[in-house]
Formats: C-alpha cells, structure tokens, sequence
C-alpha cells in the first residue's frame, strides 16, 4: 500500500474545509497523508485547518505569508507532498469514502498514466447530477481520452484524478505560451487540464471508474461559476489548442474548435465569430481553416449532437 498524499489547497474557505478535511481523513485506504496548504485566508480557514493537524497526525498544514493565486498554491503542495501518489482534493469539493481506494486498485500498471471517475456536480450531493459517464469502466488510449477531453465528456480539473506525484510535478505549469495571453495563474483554468495533457504522452493508457468517486461543490464563488467575460472558457481554449497544436493533434483541434463553438451558443456565453475564436487559439483564421471548421461543425458535430439526443429519448 504506497503512501498516497491527499492535496488540499484551500483560501476562505471556512464553510466548506471541515467536511473536505473529514472526507479525506475516512478513506477506506489508509495509508494517507492530508497536505493542506492555506493560501492567507482572511477568514478562520486556517485555525479549523490547524485543528485537524493537533487532533490527526496525518493532517499535516502549511500556511503561505501572502496569497500567491491558486496554481502556485497547488504548487506548494506538491512540493510539501511524500506520497508516490497523490490525489487533489480541492477545498470545496468531497471524496467518497472509497476514492482513493478504488483509484489505486485501477492505477495497477506502470502503463497506465493516471486514473480518473465520473463525478456528481451540485449545490448539495442529495440533489447532484451525474456528469462524465461513460457507460462502463475502461482502458483509454491517447486519442480516446483526447476526444473525451474535446468533447466535454471527460473532467477538466484534476480534482477527479489520481496521479504519480512525479507526474504532477513535472507537470503542473504556471503559464505556457498559447498564441494568445491568458492570465492563467489566475483562477488555474487552463494549468489543471494540462496535467492530465502532458502527463498522457508518457504512457500507453489511462483508466476510467464510471462510478462518480468525487462531488464537485457549485457555489457562488467557485470557478465554474466565477466566468468574468467567459476568462475561464477562453483560458481552456488557449490551453488545450495549445496542447493538440504543439503536438500535430490538427484534425482533433478542428473538432475541439467546433465543439466550443457550439457549446458557447448553447450556453447562451458571449459570441464569438468562428474567425475570431481560431484566430485566438493557435490558428490564422484562413479561408481554408474556415472550411474544415464549418464542414465539420455541418457533416460531424452537428449530427452526432441530434444523433445523441435521439438516443436520449
């Protein structure tokens, strides 16, 4: 049973951090550590953190003197990590009580590059939906959970993995240089999924667990929520057009182009012309860039959204 570190970056959290800490510490595997990182909150985070750390000798806290943004703060605890594994448990979010558990029962293969579940998203667990099924628990190759990842139909952040911490450390990065700036340290919306991005081309397959092992808490103030002027939506374009770019992934940046597009309109988000969206996100807008992008958003994306929806009812 490998030492497994439970990463908590947490800033004001005070509502939420007692449950996150306790869903962590009841894990049916038990070889743990609980890492949590407190980011200058200005409310008692801290001390509720500080708590635990007296009544458990696995919870281990560490403060930072100032707030350096969420990515250095998931930085921080990485670093403060001893687990060859490790499992991000945003301080918002919940586990289920044989997460970690079940994970590295499926993370049983030095080809298998990271483990990820669906997850439930809402307010409260009792009244939460469903989200990232797909249909049966699996081996995915690259380019599966790559169309997964285009497609929406596979978890962004990390919260809903598990990793090797060497893989994390390698890669988790503050900024990279898309084609245009994004400010990503800001609220992490780009940084996270290029975790499972960089870390999927060092190895053969990933797993999937198609039961939701993780909640995913929606208030006021999360990130999924806090969307100012789309930033959120525009840094994971940047990002993951940046990843399928840099790595001749062409045909896929096309698709994932489309599928945003349409996800945009039906999400009633702020418009954006097609030219305008390729050209913010690794392209030049050409004519011929144009034409692979409407005929497959007419031939491919389309259909397959009525296709799916059929199938629904």
């Amino acid at each position: 049973m490998p030492l497994v570190s439970i990463l908590i970056p947490v800033y004001n959290r005070e509502i939420f951090i007692e449950e996150c800490i306790n869903s962590a510490l009841n894990q049916t595997y038990k070889n743990i550590e609980i890492i949590v990182v407190d980011n200058a909150s200005t409310d008692k985070t801290l001390d509720i953190c500080q708590k635990f750390s007296i009544d458990y000798e696995r919870v281990k806290v560490f403060s930072n003197e100032i707030n350096v943004g969420p990515v250095l703060n998931w930085m921080r605890c990485i670093e403060e990590a001893s687990g060859e594994f490790s499992k991000i448990l945003f301080s918002d979010d919940l586990l289920a009580l044989d997460c970690v558990e079940k994970m590295m029962t499926a993370l049983n293969s030095s080809e298998c590059g990271f483990v990820f579940s669906a997850a439930k998203i809402g307010v409260f667990q009792s009244d939460s939906r469903l989200s990232y099924d797909i249909k049966s628990d699996s081996r995915l190759s690259k380019d599966k959970f790559l169309r997964l990842i285009c497609s929406g139909m596979a978890p962004l952040s990390p919260g809903a993995f598990l990793f090797r911490t060497k893989d994390i450390k390698k890669n988790l990065l503050a900024d990279f240089p898309s084609s245009t700036i994004r400010n990503y340290s800001k609220h992490g919306a780009g940084p996270d999924v290029m975790i499972s991005l960089l870390t999927l081309q060092s190895y053969n397959y990933v797993s999937y667990l198609r039961e939701p092992l993780v909640f995913f808490r929606v208030h006021k103030n999360s990130i999924s929520v806090f969307n100012l002027n789309n930033e959120v939506i525009d840094s994971y374009d940047s990002a993951i057009s940046f990843y399928l770019v840099s790595n001749s992934y062409f045909f896929t940046w096309f698709y994932y182009l489309t599928e945003s597009w349409f996800r945009r309109i039906r999400m009633g988000a702020k418009s954006i012309s097609p030219i305008r969206l390729i050209k913010a996100n690794q392209g030049k807008g050409s004519l011929d860039e144009l034409f692979i992008f409407f005929s497959l958003f007419i031939f491919f994306v389309v259909p397959m959204k009525i296709f799916n929806k059929l199938i629904k009812i």
